[in-house]
């Protein structure tokens, strides 16, 4: 009865996950539709470089909490853990707000007062996901994950029916307002329900925390912030390399391409939310780590199944199908889907990151990360040296992928 009990409680967080998942792809499908292409290739470069912001201007706290957060739990310092998100959640406003300020400065002193409202949607963007993001890491190192659900779910359905709105009435400038006003009002509610998230221990015990909490980054912390920046650099900043080495439609079709990685890397994430916790939590209480393994490759080759076959339906819906519309506003054919659907299969790397890092592998990590990043760039500078296409960038960010995703699986496999 106990465990019918634990799988219904997984499954229906993942269940409302993967709405929230669907409801995110959802908005980004009526956003291509009623931007035009360059339209929304502005858009989702903007979204794009704002959600690339909010990890330097952490500088690793952010990331250090992945791994300190569900140890804390373990050991029953809850209080600690809600300290430290407070603290960080200051700091990177803090940070937000001068880096925007100081743009905008750069920006008036050279004249270009158009860029003003970029830069604040930038900063809104930076802040509104870095928040997002350490509240996750907080709600998800208990076991008990349904405020994470619900207020996932919230932000989905608002960022929905506000961006579509704000599509319709103001374009690409209405649906990125609408995404930062949803993501604030979730990270609110999050942060409310922050103490009522964490399921007491087994045995009842909670610590008080100290009086100063702890938010330095730490070692593996800033080794885990400089991988994750150089595992970003591409995924994020791919749309201002398409911007500058082709052209603005280019980026539109590169944008509403790079809809189903996003999608795959959400599902992924829900999987991560899960497992990588747990993987935290099953090293701390002295698992084998066969045990480990086998829970780890048994969930990822299930979700990499599932986001191939899901991006293959998807690319024939398009292709051959009812959503055929998007082929001919962005120009799409099998040649740039089949790269795409590898890159969103090899999003499944973020999970196998955990699992290094719970056997306290961040300098793998690191190293495995500049080998990515290193790939990335050789290939966008054949890309833009010699004239290819934009399917040949996708295939060089997917190949690049792969081989770290291989690299990957080597540490794992032979601990």
């Amino acid at each position: 009865m106990r465990h019918m009990l634990r799988f219904w409680k997984q499954s229906h967080f993942v269940a409302v996950m993967g709405i929230a998942a669907g409801l995110s792809l959802v908005r980004g499908f009526a956003a291509a539709a009623i931007l035009i292409p360059v339209e929304f290739g502005i858009y989702a470069l903007i979204v794009a470089v704002g959600s690339f912001l909010s990890s330097p201007l952490g500088l690793g706290r952010i990331e250090a909490t992945r791994k300190s957060f569900p140890r804390l739990f373990v050991d029953g310092r809850i209080d600690e853990v809600v300290n430290i998100t407070d603290r960080v959640t200051y700091i990177l406003a803090r940070r937000v707000t001068l880096a925007t300020l100081a743009a905008l400065g750069v920006s008036i002193a050279l004249g270009h007062h158009g860029w003003a409202f970029p830069i604040v949607l930038m900063g809104g963007v930076a802040f509104a996901l870095g928040w997002n993001v350490l509240l996750a890491s907080a709600q998800r190192a208990s076991p008990r994950l349904y405020h994470l659900g619900a207020t996932t779910l919230l932000r989905a359905v608002l960022a929905l029916g506000l961006g579509v709105a704000g599509a319709f009435q103001w374009g690409w400038e209405g649906i990125g307002i609408a995404e930062v006003v949803a993501a604030m009002i979730g990270n609110v509610i999050a942060r409310l329900l922050l103490r009522r998230s964490f399921a007491p221990r087994p045995d009842g015990r909670i610590l008080p925390a100290p009086v100063e909490a702890n938010t330095r980054t730490g070692r593996d912390g800033l080794m885990l912030f400089i991988a994750f920046m150089a595992l970003s650099v591409p995924m994020y900043l791919g749309r201002a390399y398409v911007a500058a080495a082709f052209d603005a439609f280019a980026l539109g079709q590169f944008s509403f391409l790079m809809l189903f990685v996003t999608a795959a890397a959400t599902v992924v994430s829900i999987l991560d939310q899960r497992i990588g916790p747990q993987l935290m939590r099953l090293e701390r209480n002295g698992a084998p780590y066969p045990e480990r393994l086998r829970h780890l490759l048994r969930w990822c080759s299930l979700v990499a199944a599932f986001l191939a076959g899901v991006m293959m339906i998807g690319t024939a819906l398009i292709l051959l199908g009812p959503l055929d519309i998007y082929a001919g506003r962005y120009a799409l054919d099998l040649s740039l889907f089949l790269p795409i659907i590898l890159l969103g299969v090899v999003q499944i790397s973020t999970t196998f990151d955990w699992m290094l890092q719970s056997g306290n592998q961040e300098r793998q990590i690191l190293s495995l990360s500049a080998v990515f990043l290193g790939v990335a760039i050789l290939g966008a500078a054949a890309v833009a040296g010699l004239g290819w296409t934009l399917a040949a960038f996708i295939w060089s960010l997917a190949i690049a992928k792969l081989l770290h995703i291989g690299l990957q699986l080597r540490l794992i496999l032979s601990p």
